[in-house]
């Protein structure tokens, strides 16, 4: 009974002594929930509708109260950092740890009553302002059983990480004996990890042209390892709709090891270590060295940033040393004169810096030149992003609220986390594969050297008259390359070795040296299950066929199962014909699209909420689940396209519905400039618009190759004002008409007689 009565007295009388804090955080939950919630009540009224006030009011409270307000975030970590100090303060004073520690009161207590009330101190006043909160919303017509839940989890999660930075910031007020660097120490403590996965992020980046960064690494985990980071991510997910109970249990636990650990330094920790920087001194020598490598190795980034020399990377790390190593030394000592007190200390950090600096910068390590043995490879994915860039691999969700979000997805992530994602079942395609890594390793190493080389800069003298010169008639109007596969695309590889291990390159590289391999692999099963989702969907999971051609859709939705299975079958077979050389001869005629079960309720969602709604909130809404998903139909897909007529589509006639009013013909000049001329004749537009294609297509048609001159369209449509055509014609390559090759050819003749 005694002992209870001392623990209660002990924490009023820490409370008295922490009326500033308790104050201070009690105003400010009042200005933050219960205020907020009566302004917003009084904008109901500014509706003409007011239901739909009342539903604007109940989105914004239940977003304010919910676990998804970063300003609530914001306030918990400033709050964390007042209920820290003002209940550690008396350890900066040595006056007052006497005292403190003069009272017959084991510390143990005397710490749990400091950490308990530092709880409570925020707890109390934010639980009461977030149900003053509801109340109110309730009484101004917001259902009650929809907001107390959210309201009630948002407030349980703030409090739990919370708990969790406040404790870390009790572990700052341990181990030093001075405010100011309590203050650092808590920075340190909670941003000093994200800063150095950051810097070694960039080190991979910056040095290693075949790093690819994913977001499921072994950095994503650490990084939670910092309270801050991880009450944002946890944030992230609740706005996204995954579970986030787990995650904040284990943020509980975290905390109450942290506050375990943080008791028994308080055991530990001597009286007069109050005043000094650092309380225990074997610390210092641990946090200056971490700290002075990450000063260096960061300053060496930024200058490799600004000049890419090798050079001034050395500056860089002798400079970012030295200069951390000086303050930290300053700060320790509070004496200018003990700026190199550690010399050898520094040293170490310099060298040991340059050498993580150097075996970046030339990659000592052969991360660019990784390649397995076939032997070593039990089976892997590439992704090709110039042939496969324009595939969709989200998918389509409905939160808890109604309304519907695509969840996007990486075909990095993928290949590294799902075991579906193989294309490598046969030995061959291993073979093949390699034989494509191994050239843009080839690439790689060439394009180092090529940037190692000293450039050399020529400055040529323009005209008198400033005019272009032309010396090849035929060099005056730009062309694209011969084939796709020229260009320089990413490649992205990802081995699964015979351990178990996933090792990921990615290269820059132009694929036309292994022709060959890629066909071979792009033609092969294993690669198009991998890389098409079409290809593995079944007709029991198909909802709807939509065709597409420009902005007209066709919507096939009578289809009994039977149908949708023939018409999916058809579509795959066609489709898995489909090779390089093909694509390069055939360009896709339309866009057909198997949509899923929620695809279609996402998309009469999206047709439901108003103009306005989606401005404010569901920007692009239209893009990401009525335009993803789609799949070319090429003029070979005979089947596919028979099926597609039987069911009232169109196939091919886009422009029957467009009254053309005018055709502006368009020529990229190599000097940037741009060569336009119209055509007005109806006959000659007509002609034209029948030689040309969609230049929207050929996003899905990777290999198909174009003439560099485009069509810009002007057209009017029925009970519509006139507009400009936002979609340009192109001509196939080689296939550019007479008239338009005539009048450019007039047109080059009199510009180069000028």
């Amino acid at each position: 009974m005694t002992s209870r009565s001392l623990y209660s007295k002990l924490m009023r009388e820490d409370l008295k002594s922490r009326l500033w804090a308790i104050a201070l955080i009690g105003l400010g939950c009042f200005f933050v929930f219960p205020v907020p919630a009566a302004f917003m009540a009084g904008a109901v009224k500014e509706y003409q509708d007011t239901a739909e006030g009342l539903r604007i009011y109940t989105r914004d409270l239940t977003q304010w109260l919910s676990f998804e307000n970063g300003g609530t975030a914001f306030g918990m970590m400033v709050a964390s950092l007042i209920c820290g100090f003002s209940g550690f303060s008396y350890l900066n004073s040595r006056s007052k740890v006497d005292f403190y520690h003069s009272i017959p009161v084991r510390r143990e207590k005397l710490y749990l009553v400091k950490l308990v009330n530092g709880i409570l101190i925020l707890a109390v006043p934010y639980v009461i302002s977030v149900v003053a909160a509801v109340i109110i919303g309730i009484g101004n017509g917001v259902d009650g059983g929809k907001l107390w839940p959210v309201a009630l989890a948002g407030c349980g999660l703030h409090l739990t990480y919370f708990i969790l930075m406040y404790v870390v910031v009790i572990l700052a007020a341990l181990l030093t004996g001075n405010l100011v660097v309590g203050i650092l120490g808590s920075l340190v403590l909670t941003f000093y990890l994200p800063l150095a996965i950051s810097v070694v992020r960039a080190y991979y980046g910056s040095f290693f042209e075949t790093h690819v960064y994913h977001e499921s690494g072994i950095s994503e985990k650490l990084l939670q390892a910092s309270p801050v980071i991880q009450y944002v991510i946890r944030i992230n997910e609740y706005n996204d709709e995954k579970p986030v109970l787990m995650a904040a249990l284990g943020a509980l636990a975290a905390a109450a090891v942290l506050a375990v650990i943080g008791c028994v330094l308080y055991r530990k920790r001597p009286s007069e270590a109050a005043g000094r920087a650092m309380a225990f001194p074997k610390t210092c020598s641990v946090i200056r060295i971490l700290l002075t490598m990450l000063s260096a190795l960061g300053f060496a980034l930024f200058f490799w940033g600004v000049r890419e020399s090798t050079g001034w990377c050395v500056f860089g790390v002798i400079c970012g040393g030295v200069i951390c190593h000086c303050v930290i030394e300053i700060i320790y000592h509070f004496d200018f004169k003990k700026l190199f007190s550690h010399k050898g200390q520094l040293v170490g950090c310099v060298l040991a810096s340059l050498a993580v600096m150097l075996v970046f910068r030339y990659d000592l390590t052969g991360y660019d030149r990784y390649l397995p043995s076939a032997g070593d490879v039990k089976d892997a994915a590439v992704y090709m992003d110039a042939l496969s860039g324009w595939i969709s691999y989200g998918r389509t969700e409905q939160k808890k609220d109604g309304t519907y979000q695509w969840r996007w997805r990486s075909a990095e992530d993928l290949m590294e986390n799902q075991d579906q994602w193989t294309t490598t079942a046969q030995a061959q395609d291993v073979e093949n594969l390699l034989a494509i890594a191994a050239e843009g390793i080839a690439q790689t190493e060439k394009r180092k050297r090529e940037q190692s080389e000293p450039q050399q800069v020529v400055y040529e003298a323009a005209g008198d008259d400033g005019d272009f010169v032309v010396e090849d008639t035929k060099a005056v109007y730009a062309d694209d390359p011969a084939s796709p596969l020229e260009w320089n695309q990413y490649v992205t590889v990802c081995y699964t070795l015979n351990s178990g291990r996933k090792v990921m390159r990615r290269y820059y590289m132009t694929l036309n040296p292994v022709r060959s391999q890629v066909e071979q692999l792009y033609s092969s099963e294993c690669y198009q299950n991998a890389t098409f989702p079409v290809l593995n969907r079944t007709a029991d999971r198909v909802a709807n066929i939509r065709y597409r051609e420009n902005e007209t859709e066709v919507a096939i939705s009578d289809l009994n199962e039977s149908q949708k299975k023939e018409f999916l079958e058809t579509y795959q077979q066609e489709f898995r014909t489909m090779t390089l050389q093909k694509m390069e001869e055939e360009y896709p005629v339309g866009l057909i699209r198997f949509t899923l079960p929620e695809d279609e309720a996402a998309i009469r969602w999206v047709q439901s909420v108003p103009d306005e709604e989606k401005d404010y909130r569901y920007y692009r809404m239209d893009s990401e689940f009525v335009r993803r998903d789609y799949y070319p139909v090429y003029p070979s897909f005979v089947k596919t396209i028979a099926l597609l007529k039987e069911n009232g589509a169109e196939v091919g006639s886009y422009r029957l519905d467009v009254q053309v009013s005018s055709v502006s013909v368009c020529t990229p000049l190599e000097n940037g400039d741009l060569d336009v001329f119209g055509i007005t004749d109806p006959q000659q537009m007509e002609e034209l618009l029948q030689q040309s294609v969609d230049e929207g297509l050929s996003y899905y048609s990777p290999m198909s190759r174009l003439e560099a001159t485009y069509l810009e369209l002007t057209y009017s449509e029925e009970n519509a004002l006139t507009r400009t055509y936002d979609t340009q014609a192109r001509f196939l390559k080689g296939k550019l008409p007479t008239q338009i090759k005539e009048q450019l050819d007039e047109r080059l003749h009199n510009h180069t007689q000028r």
